[in-house]
């Protein structure tokens, strides 16, 4: 996925604002420990969506099928968000990103060829998937991203939104 970054077109003003100073890390504890809360949000994604298909009965094949849909989805949702400083899904839609759009697809054809080719799906112990079961997990995996969205946005609007002095 590092590809699709590369291929990002940059993103208005990101020339205007001054370089990182070569003494700081690449990732600085607070930046880790944002990224880690971002793994835990799409985490509780999965979670939700195994929450979900253990109240509606789902037999043990559709529960790790509806899992790893949802954790692959959710994956697929943090490149998107993290593509952008300021996240929209209109800005995702009109990417002009082929690479992002071809790993997209390519993931979309895999995850199908995973969850209903037999040989495949029973490697992983698979089982085909009901719309209703897809569904949940495309959900699950999508209040995720939309929390951590909302939450990268509002970090991001803080950040820039100009402090009045300190009286002292």
């Amino acid at each position: 996925c590092s590809l699709v970054f590369e291929a990002q077109d940059p993103e208005e003003g990101v020339m205007s604002s001054p370089p990182r100073p070569p003494d700081t890390p690449l990732l600085s504890p607070p930046e880790f420990a944002l990224n880690t809360g971002y793994g835990a949000i799409a985490f509780a994604g999965v979670l939700l969506a195994y929450a979900w298909a253990q109240h509606a009965g789902l037999d043990p094949g559709r529960t790790r099928a509806t899992c790893f849909t949802t954790l692959l989805t959710g994956n697929l949702g943090l490149i998107g968000v993290e593509l952008f400083r300021n996240f929209r899904l209109s800005k995702l839609f009109h990417s002009k990103n082929k690479l992002m759009w071809g790993l997209f697809a390519a993931a979309f054809v895999a995850l199908m060829t995973t969850l209903y080719a037999p040989p495949i799906a029973d490697a992983f112990g698979f089982a085909p998937l009901a719309a209703q079961d897809l569904a949940a997990a495309l959900l699950s995996a999508m209040m995720a991203m939309t929390v951590i969205a909302a939450l990268k946005n509002r970090l991001n609007r803080s950040r820039t939104r100009p402090r009045a002095p300190a009286v002292l």
